[in-house]
C-alpha cells in the first residue's frame, strides 16, 4: 500500500491546527474555500427604511393590505389608520395603493369596496393642492382614480390599431420570414396588453359596483 504524504498546510495556518481538510465556505473557523459574500452598503435589508417618509408609508400600507382578510378586517382597520396620512400627497397615495390592490387581487373586490366604505369618514381631507374649491377626500379620490382608470385603460383603440395593422400585413405579402417573426412576436405582446388592459377595466368596473352597494 502506497503512502499518501499529509496535506501541507497553507500559509496563515499553523501545522498543529492544520487537520489536512479544506474547510468549506461558512464553516466554522474557516478562511478558505468560497470567499463570504458580504453586502454592499446599498443592498436591501428586511425593515430597512427609505429617506422618503411617503415611501415607507406607501410599504406599510401595501404590507397591511396584504394581510387583510375579509374575518381580519376590522382588526387592520386601526393598523391602517397608525400610518398618518399626514397630507394630501399622502391621501392620494394610499388611494393609489388600495385601487391597484383591488385590481391585482380582483377576487376579493368585495372585501376591498367595504373596507373602503368604513375607512371613508375615518381618514382626513384636504385641501386641493391645485387650488380647487372642493377639498381632497378619500371617497373623492378614489372615484376620480376610478375614472381615470376607465378612461385610460379602454382597449377599444388597440383593438381598432390591431384592425389596421392585420390589413397592413395582408398588403404586404412578400415579407420574409425573420420579418414575419418578428410580426408574431409583436401580436403576441398586442394581445397580452390587450388582456391586462380588458381585465383591469372589467376589475375596475365591478369595484365601481361594489361602491356603489356600499354607498359610496
Amino acid at each position: 500500500n502506497k503512502r499518501t504524504s499529509p496535506i501541507p498546510s497553507p500559509s496563515g495556518v499553523s501545522p498543529q491546527s492544520w487537520s489536512g481538510k479544506i474547510p468549506m465556505a461558512g464553516s466554522a473557523g474557516g478562511k478558505l474555500g468560497h470567499p463570504e459574500l458580504v453586502p454592499g452598503a446599498n443592498a436591501w435589508r428586511p425593515g430597512a427604511k427609505s429617506a422618503d417618509p411617503l415611501m415607507n408609508d406607501v410599504r406599510a400600507w401595501r404590507y397591511i393590505l396584504n394581510r387583510i382578510t375579509p374575518e381580519k378586517m376590522e382588526r387592520f382597520i386601526p393598523k391602517i389608520l397608525e400610518v398618518k396620512v399626514a397630507s394630501a400627497a399622502h391621501l392620494k397615495a394610499f388611494v393609489d395603493v388600495i385601487f391597484e390592490r383591488v385590481l391585482t387581487h380582483q377576487t376579493m373586490v368585495g372585501m376591498y369596496a367595504e373596507l373602503c366604505s368604513k375607512l371613508n369618514n375615518l381618514l382626513p381631507a384636504y385641501p386641493d393642492p391645485d387650488g380647487g374649491k372642493d377639498d381632497w377626500t378619500f371617497r373623492r379620490l378614489l372615484l376620480n382614480r376610478c375614472q381615470k382608470e376607465f378612461e385610460e385603460k379602454s382597449f377599444a383603440p388597440k383593438l381598432k390599431d390591431k384592425g389596421e395593422n392585420d390589413n397592413n400585413n395582408n398588403n404586404n405579402n412578400n415579407n420574409n420570414d425573420n420579418n414575419n417573426n418578428a410580426d408574431n412576436v409583436n401580436e403576441v405582446d398586442k394581445m397580452d396588453a390587450e388582456f391586462k388592459a380588458k381585465w383591469r377595466v372589467l376589475g375596475n368596473i365591478r369595484f365601481i359596483g361594489e361602491l356603489f352597494r356600499f354607498g359610496i
